[in-house]
């Protein structure tokens, strides 16, 4: 490993879990290791909704994972420069004596104008982390297939994740790299990936662009939307498809670090969630502890999912939920740390 080339990236400079208990009043999360611009934050003990907030749209504005609600103003909420504070009581992320996760990322600490990168046909704004591949995109949709919105990253992302903040029947919106421009899947769903040139116009993202269709998800005419855009840093992230082998002696996913954090999402098969997981959680393998963006309801224990590695994670069941014979799977994956300073645990 001494060969190995040094990360360009600190993972926990612009990722981190943090774990606490709520307590219906002001509270203040410390130890996230930087001042995040983008929370998800998940009850682990009680059914909630995950609550995700970013600094684009405002630390008071709300978006739930698994609804298609439109966005809501909550109680008040700062980012600081360890962490975030609620202030204002309980209600999804602060109820008291209720255990809670959030991941949170960094991106640039301030928002962009439409000067500050390049644009597509619609002006968007955004707050950009161009090192560790993560973006947040703010745009308003013109209903136009073919219409393209600036990233502001320096890559093509492999990942972006879009909400209609204004119109409650709207699903969230995902593109995955292995998926490409002409297939489509949902966050807040369990359905499976679908073909349509609606969402993206069969066309995939590039380096500067991604292209819109004429779905009311991701463009409505008029309506506010929010995307999250993520591609993969050596290192430091991993966008990443596998498929199934229907063994608890599964399949290995390479990821050249150590992953504090999993999403993945059976693709090719209806019913599944997207689960997550995380080493704040589980501390040791088997890693069993899950949630789900697409649904509120609270940890689960009952399946050994995943063994983490020194530069990946391999499946340890053969559960339709993560390693189904012959099923795709998509996700992504974030360091604890890269494979040239670590051994598997």
């Amino acid at each position: 490993t001494s060969n190995l080339p040094d990360p360009a990236v600190i993972p926990s400079k612009h990722f981190n879990t943090i774990l606490w208990s709520g307590n219906s009043s002001t509270n203040a999360i410390t130890g996230v290791g930087f001042q995040p611009d983008f929370v998800w934050a998940k009850a682990r003990s009680s059914a909630q909704s995950s609550r995700l907030v970013d600094a684009v749209r405002g630390t008071s504005s709300i978006l739930n994972s698994d609804l298609t609600d439109v966005e809501y103003t909550g109680a008040s909420y700062s980012f600081d420069s360890d962490g975030f504070t609620w202030s204002g009581g309980g209600g999804n992320a602060n109820d008291n004596a209720v255990t809670y996760v959030s991941w949170n990322w960094k991106a640039g600490n301030a928002t962009l104008g439409t000067g500050d990168f390049t644009q597509g046909s619609i002006a968007s704004t955004c707050s950009r982390n161009v090192d560790a591949g993560f973006s947040i995109v703010s745009y308003t949709g013109n209903g136009s297939g073919g219409s393209t919105v600036g990233h502001g990253l320096s890559s093509a992302p492999e990942m972006v994740i879009i909400k209609n903040r204004d119109d409650g029947t709207r699903s969230w919106q995902v593109y995955h790299s292995a998926l490409g421009g002409t297939n489509y899947i949902f966050l807040d769903t369990t359905g499976a990936t679908g073909t349509s040139v609606g969402p993206w116009s069969n066309t995939d993202t590039t380096n500067t662009l991604i292209t819109l269709g004429t779905w009311p998800e991701l463009n409505q005419s008029g309506s506010a939307h929010i995307a999250y855009c993520f591609h993969s840093v050596a290192q430091y992230s991993k966008v990443f498809s596998y498929t199934g082998n229907g063994s608890t002696d599964g399949t290995f996913v390479y990821c050249d670090f150590r992953p504090k954090y999993v999403m993945l999402k059976a693709s090719s098969i209806s019913g599944e969630h997207w689960w997550l997981f995380d080493t704040e959680r589980d501390t040791y393998n088997v890693m069993n502890s899950r949630l789900a963006a697409s649904e509120s309801a609270e940890e689960k224990y009952t399946v050994d999912f995943i063994d983490v590695t020194s530069n990946g994670f391999k499946l340890r069941t053969s559960s339709v939920m993560a390693n189904s014979s012959g099923a795709t799977y998509i996700g992504i994956a974030f360091a604890e740390l890269p494979a040239k300073y670590n051994n598997a645990r």
